[in-house]
């Protein structure tokens, strides 16, 4: 049985900004996300006996799996394939822009968000099925291990919804997922489970905003 701790990057500028940042654009952590990132570590390495860390390839994925990684003094494990979805022409629009110039697109994002595909980009479909690959194949390679792997809103919620419904389609209805949040997933080879879900406790008030165009 593998465990991962599948953690949601801290507050990136984009978030601070409510601006839609995929793959393409890269901001960096906020300075509440930096502070998001160091309490959850804390917790994570005093919680759970982390074997290795993994990350996305984009700077607040990454910088938010630095903050255990650097308290377990060892390396992060890049992977492409944990990255969030292709925000296509979404790409740097703050949310209400998109929700006025894309509002059929937007409205399914909002309400089955499953069914989605970013205008010229990604569907949540081709990210869901890149991103449950990719974290199935590293989780077979680490049987028996505990992995903390951090990633992103989109990737993480549709996993929550594979390995507790069985299938991403589900994802909808999942909750907002807290910035720096852990869910404890568990994979026996075959199939995937959840344990709890969206853990944030630590965060001592600064749990991230969930954006009012997404309400």
């Amino acid at each position: 049985m593998t465990t991962v701790l599948l953690v949601r990057h801290g507050e990136s500028e984009a978030n601070k900004s409510n601006v839609f940042a995929g793959n393409v654009l890269n901001p960096n952590l906020s300075e509440k996300g930096f502070k998001q990132a160091a309490l959850y570590a804390e917790y994570a390495v005093k919680a759970y006996k982390i074997d290795k860390v993994y990350s996305s390839n984009l700077l607040r994925a990454y910088n938010t799996a630095k903050a255990c990684a650097d308290l377990l003094k060892t390396e992060v494990i890049v992977d492409e394939g944990l990255r969030e979805i292709g925000g296509g022409e979404w790409e740097g629009m703050t949310l209400d822009e998109i929700k006025d110039k894309y509002p059929e697109e937007f409205l399914i994002w909002c309400r089955d968000i499953s069914a989605c595909r970013c205008t010229g980009g990604e569907s949540v479909e081709e990210m869901a099925e890149r991103f449950i690959k990719t974290l199935t194949k590293i989780a077979s390679e680490n049987d028996g291990k505990t992995l903390l792997v951090a990633s992103h809103y989109t990737p993480i919620r549709a996993m929550q919804a594979y390995a507790l419904k069985g299938d991403f389609r589900a994802m909808q209805s999942f909750d907002h997922i807290p910035n720096t949040s852990i869910t404890e997933l568990y994979f026996d080879g075959k199939k995937w489970s959840a344990g709890e879900i969206n853990i944030c406790s630590y965060l001592n008030g600064l749990v991230g905003h969930i954006p009012k165009a997404l309400r």
